[in-house]
């Protein structure tokens, strides 16, 4: 697939996420819907929405997931794993081997067997600071 075929498809699942967005009728809802869609243009396993709880405990927490494994009761600190750096650090990152790069935190897939191979992981942005990651 050429770049430009590329950049066309991921326009549509923009387009797509918005329409999703104004029809979702809860906040939860949205985000659900608009991760779904994000594992499947990306062609992922599995996909989670992380939150930085910044008001408290300055933790990350796994909200929402699709496919792999259930990480209820999980959470990382800020700045730990590869989500951890992304929130911390606010920048996009590509892994394409994660058993491999030093910021992963594997303890996640020896509590879960879950197995992670490769890793897109973006941060989510408000106006004013980093809230999370997908």
């Amino acid at each position: 697939m050429s770049k430009q075929n590329t950049k066309i498809e991921y326009t549509q699942v923009i387009w797509e996420i918005t329409s999703l967005l104004q029809k979702a009728e809860s906040l939860e809802e949205a985000l659900r819907t608009s991760l779904g869609e994000v594992v499947k243009a990306v062609g992922a396993e599995a996909g989670t929405i992380w939150f930085y709880n910044v008001s408290g405990d300055k933790r990350i927490y796994p909200s929402f997931t699709i496919g792999g494994a259930d990480l209820t009761g999980l959470s990382l600190a800020l700045g730990e794993g590869i989500a951890g750096t992304v929130v911390k650090e606010g920048k996009s990152t590509v892994v394409k081997d994660c058993q491999k790069d030093k910021r992963w935190a594997g303890r996640f897939d020896e509590a879960t067997g879950f197995v992670t191979k490769s890793m897109i992981c973006v941060p989510l942005v408000n106006r004013y600071e980093v809230i999370g990651c997908i």
